[in-house]
């Protein structure tokens, strides 16, 4: 894959003159991608009577091919705004067909998308703290549970520390449990291959505009087909109803598949984009990807290492995935230097740095930036 690499950077017109590490705040978009989101522009534009007639078709289109690249039933996929716009729709949910209490299990360290919907919505939480290494044990989270125990609210990866879960171990434990496990996998999209199908998670929810790469207003929210029971949906709108039926008085005629979550129809700008970014990272491969951001991440790790750098995030391959944490007295200002020679990391924390590459990153990146060290 390496010449390959250097042709997928050019993907990426931005990188030309600036070094950007910032994959786990917001990615560039690839020409692809870009050119995907132009072209709906285009044909609202320029054709809108052929674009009326086709624009339910492309939305199916992309929730096929989002389906696709999780491994599940084009039901159970739909496209909402934002996270915390999702993790609402899930806690309306939850309440609604509350089955043990209204407690959730979440992590001392989770981004607040996942955990201030669950409060707003009456939950009690319980926090679990990492150890003295950042790391997170499915033990301490199974301790945590109680018989009131609804869910477990977690993200695959940490977007402060870059702590990555064993998902596979604790989705298999809570199952067994009969507690549903609510993932945001935001931070691991993109970078580490998901197959829902093998991994038994309740609902997950995916921002695009990380590491998946297909920019703002398309998250992907999967609810598998046993948590959609007779409560299911929370809201109700009118394309949760069969479609283009127009049905306005019988409840009994709601769907009880996950797009019926998208109330009306969404702009079809990032979800074209996101289609387009899921066929972008099939066709170089996930695995390809995962395995040049190890690389790269490796790399970080050693030099970092041989500064003298305190590292935050744990450095177990298996336990993080591209999010590598430093801690700096001097973080924002170094952040600024680093600014005004275009290299862009950011700071999640008071005195840190996060540092996020990507598989159009290169060695070259990495020694850019610890040139300014």
């Amino acid at each position: 894959m390496d010449n390959n690499w250097i042709s997928i950077r050019n993907d990426f017109p931005c990188l030309l003159d600036t070094t950007y590490l910032n994959a786990a705040g917001v990615t560039p978009l690839p020409s692809v991608v870009h050119q995907a989101g132009v072209n709906i522009l285009n044909r609202m534009h320029f054709d809108a009577k052929k674009f009326a007639e086709d624009m339910l078709f492309v939305n199916i289109a992309a929730h096929q091919s989002v389906a696709d690249f999780y491994n599940v039933d084009i039901n159970d996929i739909a496209f909402v705004h934002t996270t915390s716009l999702g993790m609402n729709m899930l806690a309306l949910h939850l309440g609604r067909r509350r089955k043990n209490g209204k407690h959730i299990v979440t992590l001392a360290d989770e981004f607040p998308a996942s955990t201030l919907p669950w409060s707003a919505h009456g939950f009690e939480l319980t926090y679990v703290d990492a150890d003295e290494s950042n790391r997170i044990s499915v033990e301490s989270i199974l301790a945590a549970l109680t018989p009131q125990t609804e869910a477990v609210v977690a993200s695959y990866v940490q977007s402060g520390t870059g702590c990555r879960l064993d998902i596979h171990t604790l989705a298999n434990e809570l199952r067994t449990r009969n507690i549903p496990l609510i993932l945001n996998a935001t931070q691991a999209a993109g970078c580490i291959q998901i197959d829902l199908a093998k991994t038994p998670v309740a609902a997950m929810l995916v921002s695009g505009n990380k590491w998946m790469m297909a920019g703002y207003g398309a998250t992907t929210l999967y609810v598998s087909k046993e948590l959609r029971d007779d409560s299911f949906p929370p809201l109700a709108g009118w394309l949760t109803a069969e479609p283009f039926s127009f049905t306005n008085n019988r409840l009994n005629a709601l769907s009880r598949n996950a797009p019926g979550l998208e109330l009306g129809l969404n702009s079809l700008v990032p979800i074209a984009c996101l289609e387009a970014a899921v066929k972008y990272i099939q066709g170089i491969g996930v695995e390809n990807i995962e395995k040049r951001i190890a690389e790269l991440a490796s790399f970080l790790i050693k030099e970092l290492k041989q500064r003298g750098a305190k590292i935050i995030t744990p450095l177990d391959s298996a336990e993080h995935a591209g999010i590598i944490t430093i801690v700096r007295s001097d973080a924002y200002q170094w952040i600024e230097k680093l600014k005004a020679r275009n290299i862009v990391v950011v700071s999640r924390g008071e005195n840190t740095v996060r540092i996020s590459p990507h598989f159009y990153n290169n060695l070259t990146d990495i020694e850019q930036l610890l040139e300014n060290w």
